[in-house]
């Protein structure tokens, strides 16, 4: 990385944390143009997914927020529950969301020696015969490692956990009312995710590095 690299990392990280809006981010940057030389917005977020190499992907769905259009909904024109269109005149999207693909996210861990070695815990971890310490000592974890992985109804050679490259996620769900209205109301689920292959003091970290 080159020092303007790290002024640019440096400045956004500082706008996240603190919340700044763009202008006073666009003000901050003219202030110190004479001292420091900081890109715009854009041009380090573009420079964060070529270095990181995630591109985030946008991702049509309904004005409504009823679907997205992914999978048996891809190829749609309208909204089935709805019936608004997905296009506008000019064929534009009504409405997209940012998504940022896992599997290069959990891909980048191994590019961090630090990390690496962090993640060796999971292959590494001694159970104990009497307590739960960890995830690792349920016994729910303990049989998914004398198991083969079943992959749409085929067992395969290898088994759940064998290799120490192998990342074990948690998914965990909840539902909550709005406006704290009686049971009949809509629920609305929440969805997390996050990687367990790590001591629990550094779980934190983990999901800032995942989620953030």
């Amino acid at each position: 990385l080159t020092e303007q690299d790290r002024d640019n990392i440096r400045a956004f990280q500082l706008k996240l944390l603190s919340c700044m809006p763009w202008r006073m981010y666009n003000a901050m940057r003219t202030s110190f143009d004479h001292k420091i030389s900081i890109d715009s917005e854009w041009i380090i977020l573009r420079c964060l997914a070529l270095l990181s190499e995630i591109e985030p992907r946008a991702i049509d769905c309904c004005v409504n927020l009823c679907i997205a259009y992914t999978r048996e909904h891809s190829l749609r024109e309208d909204c089935p529950y709805c019936n608004e269109a997905r296009f506008t005149s000019s064929r534009q999207p009504h409405h997209t969301f940012s998504y940022l693909p896992l599997i290069p996210r959990l891909q980048a861990f191994f590019q961090n020696k630090a990390m690496i070695n962090l993640l060796r815990y999971r292959s590494e971890f001694e159970p104990h015969p009497t307590r739960i310490h960890d995830v690792f000592d349920s016994s729910w974890y303990r049989k998914l490692l004398r198991k083969h992985v079943v992959v749409d109804g085929t067992n395969r050679n290898h088994k759940y956990f064998n290799s120490e490259y192998d990342l074990a996620l948690a998914m965990c769900t909840d539902g909550y009312l709005f406006f704290q209205m009686s049971s009949w109301w809509p629920i609305c689920y929440s969805h997390s995710t996050r990687q367990s292959k790590s001591p629990p003091l550094i779980f934190g970290l983990t999901w800032r590095i995942l989620f953030a």
